[in-house]
């Protein structure tokens, strides 16, 4: 039992990982929002 209770605990942690990465690729990943609006901005210049 206490077998399970440590695999379910490191599937929690790996999705705290999972999420943490995401997270620090947002910066990342909002530029390229703003270059697809880019077109539209620049028609709007």
């Amino acid at each position: 039992m206490n077998d399970r209770s440590s695999r379910r605990r490191t599937m929690k942690d790996d999705e705290t990982f999972e999420i943490s990465i995401p997270f620090d690729e947002a910066p990342h990943l909002d530029p390229q929002i703003f270059y697809s609006l880019s077109p539209s901005r620049r028609n709007f210049e």
